[in-house]
């Protein structure tokens, strides 16, 4: 499978933003990584073994996670990532649109930095990026670089 790795755009100390989004959904990773390649680094995941192998890889800066993965679930990533100590400190974002209760409390025994109900707008989706990355290091959030992200997505037209 391809990894989806869209290069960004250097961030304000010069940084790329590693991003990590592992949904199922091949529709919304297809709209994320057409609408926000400009401000992050994208890497893809559409199941929980890609996403241990992107993992793997290269650590993110923020992982951006579907609990209800086939193969390994978000559970099965949560697990893994509070085993190893480089991935423990990574903050990790569920954008879900599951309502399987026994799969959302499947990933509520672990560290979860943010939580939202998708699809998600682009622009929300990198502010709230930009904002656990600010509160990860104790500095001000930063502000997107361009409103024209601000617009609704939807997956299946």
């Amino acid at each position: 499978m391809n990894s989806g790795v869209v290069a960004g755009r250097t961030g304000e100390a010069g940084d790329v933003i590693r991003v990590l989004i592992a949904d199922p959904d091949t529709d919304l990773l297809a709209k994320y990584r057409e609408l926000l390649s400009e401000e992050l680094e994208l890497t893809t995941a559409v199941c929980g073994l890609d996403c241990f192998d992107r993992l793997r890889e290269q650590t993110p800066d923020v992982l951006v996670l579907e609990p209800d993965l086939p193969w390994g679930g978000g559970d099965g990533v949560l697990a893994v990532m509070r085993n190893d100590a480089t991935l423990a400190v990574v903050p990790v974002m569920i954008l879900t649109g599951c309502r399987d209760v026994e799969v959302l409390r499947s990933v509520a025994v672990y560290p979860i930095s943010d939580y939202h109900v998708k699809p998600l707008a682009p622009i929300r989706l990198l502010t709230r990026i930009h904002a656990l990355l600010a509160w990860r290091v104790g500095s001000g959030a930063v502000r997107p670089r361009n409103a024209a992200y601000d617009i609704p997505i939807t997956v299946g037209e």
